[in-house]
């Protein structure tokens, strides 16, 4: 076949079995599961009577049926008691260790802050890295180091008067999102770049991919290790990222060399020594030199 159905009769295919999934799904019942977990019992034993029982009725019909919702029910409640202090969830923990208990307010901190996320990524993209890296991470670190001190100083007074007391509640908020800026600001779009120039260019790609490996499985080990952290110390865990924050200050200022404004092969000339500009403009005399001879010589 020499015309472009070579291609497309392939893909209607693919798409065929997509086509009568969307068009069959809404003929398949709901998950009882599902149904219990949203308090609506009447309308799984329905379905579970239907299929396991061959009744079409929400009454109690049959002992398989009735031990089936007993089991489900009691997996369901289990698994509400172990989730109610999810390590994945550490904002809520930090929430609630400032006395935001309202699954609603929480909701309205997180939505917060999704939205404040957008609208710095805008401003990373608008060309955050014209003042530099090494200016961006210095002023980031600073900064978030400045706000994770003021939000422990406001979670233990806040802690030592019973959370009673509202507004420091709304500082340590404040604080989350002053520190998500400086954080979004500067590690967001530095630290991918800079990664990228400081490597040589045999191991580029492999740097970048084992601290992606690195980033996200710290990512992942916080995740689950802070909010043990938090339930045990409260807000002393804190003082940690903070001195932690103080640390890698002082790595930046000691140890990371401006690159903006720098070839990648300029840059190699901070971490290896090598004159590459004056390695280039000797290639381009010689280079000149040969031309100009072969010119004579015709």
């Amino acid at each position: 076949m020499d015309n472009s159905w070579s291609w497309r009769i392939p893909s209607l295919l693919q798409c065929a079995p997509s086509v009568y999934q969307l068009l069959l799904i809404y003929l398949v019942p709901e998950s009882p599961r599902w149904l219990v977990n949203r308090g609506r019992l009447d309308d799984a034993r329905r379905i579970l009577n239907r299929y396991h029982a061959g009744e079409d009725t929400a009454t109690d019909v049959s002992p398989f049926v009735r031990y089936e919702m007993v089991e489900i029910e009691a997996a369901i409640d289990a698994e509400k008691m172990q989730n109610t202090g999810s390590y994945l969830d550490f904002l809520a923990t930090i929430l609630r260790s400032i006395g935001i208990e309202d699954p609603e307010e929480q909701n309205l901190v997180n939505g917060g802050l999704t939205i404040f996320y957008y609208g710095i990524s805008i401003t990373d993209a608008t060309g955050i890295l014209r003042f530099g890296r090494r200016r961006i991470l210095l002023v980031g670190f600073a900064s978030m180091a400045a706000a994770y001190l003021i939000w422990t100083v406001l979670s233990s007074i806040n802690q030592e008067r019973g959370f009673q007391d509202g507004s420091l509640g709304i500082g340590v908020v404040a604080m989350i999102f002053v520190f998500q800026l400086f954080y979004n600001l500067s590690i967001g779009p530095v630290l991918p770049t800079y990664m990228l120039e400081v490597m040589p260019f045999t191991l580029r790609a492999k740097g970048y991919t084992i601290e992606q490996i690195f980033t996200y499985g710290a990512g992942l080990l916080n995740g689950f290790v802070n909010p043990i952290a938090m339930e045990a110390l409260g807000w002393k865990h804190y003082i940690v990222w903070v001195v932690m924050l103080c640390v890698w200050l002082g790595f930046i200022w000691l140890l990371f060399p401006e690159t903006t404004g720098w070839t990648l092969e300029e840059v190699s000339q901070v971490f290896d020594g090598v004159d590459v500009n004056g390695a280039a403009a000797a290639r381009v005399n010689e280079k000149g030199e040969a031309t100009e001879d072969r010119a004579e010589s015709v």
